[in-house]
């Protein structure tokens, strides 16, 4: 009966009340399913491997490795921290950066001297992934996925503590690892992971692009001068007839692809000449078939519908802390130094499909241009690979076309590097039981 009325209400009601209906519906059936509950029970039995069940400094803590003033997360075992982390995927307003320029800052066109296309050396050019608590999660879910948070928060607390006591006059501006849905809220409701560079150049090609010296002419000797042409447009994406997409049998972990391949590469972000995009190690759990060894790729062009907001992700990454001179605009260094918490990918995993919107991209045009024209991550563990869900949706998303999204090439200008977040205030919670309420629905 429950199924006959839903039917009847997607045929008769206007399409914006169907569409969200239907979103309702995708969610709920995660829920109601069984998967979230599955999810949970399958991460607490992980133990000390996912990050909702670990404590710091109990279970891992800060090293400062010899020369080098950038700090990592070692487990008690000595070894560098991994740790698995689930979340969804949430949209660009909420930090998702899923673009074929990245996370880059190209510098200000409009200053002199200060406008720096990504090039063949630009070798951190990485998308970022803002987690936050599932849609309809259980009360089970959303506290796990609190908990992912205090371990993140008493490590940026105990590290802050031990560097006052080594360098007590020291200030720093902070960037952590999380962020609040909410201006001025100092609850962490948003976990920010930054996937592995997208772009490098193959061994085989070498990383330097060559240049032939230029010899003198004689003064008698003629010249064929080109015709002077007036500057091109920006670059538009080739077609796929132009670009290829690879096979079955050439997407693999680190393989090289062209960059075109992604819909919104091209225009003046990009002076790459032998640079490649990478395929980094992400799997869709949704699509693994009978008899399948592992869980397929999913290629970097198809990141943007793959990965859309809503897209329930397992995370297998680890912790890093970058310490760098904060400059101002002319280049002229601050007294406080800058703080960088990242939460680095080495593998993702797509546990559940979306059918939120796919946010529309567009190639970027940089102020003051209107008129004109990686090293492969290790292997994820064991409990990483094999980790999978029995209770499977058969929902599958949506075309990119087929529902109404707001265009996310609204933006067609160079935006302005993040803001950074000032130190916060440590809370007085704790880790949240399985059992405890919530007010998330569930």
């Amino acid at each position: 009966m429950h199924l006959f009325l839903t039917a009847l209400l997607l045929q008769f009601w206007p399409a914006d009340a169907a569409y969200l209906l239907r979103l309702f519906l995708v969610f709920e059936q995660r829920l109601t399913s069984g998967l979230y509950d599955e999810l949970v029970q399958n991460l607490q039995a992980m133990g000390k491997l996912a990050l909702g069940n670990v404590d710091c400094p109990d279970d891992f803590a800060r090293h400062q490795p010899q020369y080098s003033n950038n700090i990592e997360f070692r487990a008690s075992s000595g070894f560098e921290f991994r740790t698995m982390i689930v979340g969804e995927v949430a949209g660009s307003t909420q930090g998702t950066v899923l673009r074929a320029t990245g996370n880059y800052f190209t510098g200000d066109p409009v200053i002199f001297f200060s406008f720096q296309p990504i090039d063949d050396s630009k070798k951190s050019v990485k998308d970022i992934l803002a987690l936050v608590t599932p849609t309809s999660a259980s009360n089970r879910l959303a506290n796990f996925f609190q908990n992912q948070t205090v371990p993140l928060r008493d490590a940026i607390d105990q590290e802050i503590e031990l560097e006052s006591r080594a360098v007590p006059f020291q200030e720093y501006v902070l960037r952590p690892w999380m962020r609040s849905l909410q201006e001025n809220s100092d609850q962490d409701d948003i976990i920010m992971v930054h996937m592995a560079p997208k772009y490098g150049v193959p061994a085989s090609v070498g990383s330097a692009v060559s240049t032939p010296r230029r010899g003198k002419r004689k003064l008698d000797e003629v010249v064929s001068r080109p015709a002077l042409t007036q500057p091109s447009a920006v670059t538009s994406v080739a077609s796929d007839s132009e670009v290829p997409k690879p096979d079955a049998s050439q997407i693999r972990v680190g393989a090289f692809y062209d960059p075109r391949l992604l819909c919104d590469y091209g225009g003046e972000y990009f002076r790459q000449v032998k640079a490649r995009l990478i395929q980094l190690d992400v799997r869709d759990a949704t699509s693994r078939r009978e008899g399948d060894q592992e869980d397929p790729l999913v290629p970097p062009w198809e990141f943007y519908e793959r990965l859309r907001p809503g897209t329930l992700v397992l995370v297998d990454a680890s912790l890093h802390v970058f310490v760098m001179n904060d400059t101002d605009s002319k280049g002229a260094i601050r007294p406080k130094k800058r703080k960088i918490y990242q939460i680095n990918a080495h593998s993702i995993k797509i546990l559940a499909n979306s059918d939120f919107p796919v946010e529309e991209r567009k190639i970027l045009i940089p102020r003051g241009f209107e008129g004109n024209s990686a090293a492969v991550a290790s292997p994820p563990p064991q409990e990483f690979s094999s980790f999978s869900l029995r209770t499977t949706s058969t929902f599958r998303p949506a075309p990119p076309t087929s529902s109404p999204a707001a265009p996310y090439s609204a933006i067609e200008v160079d935006e302005v590097p993040e803001s950074d977040q000032s130190k916060k205030k440590v809370r007085s919670g704790g880790k949240r039981t399985a059992s405890a309420g919530s007010a998330l629905s569930g």
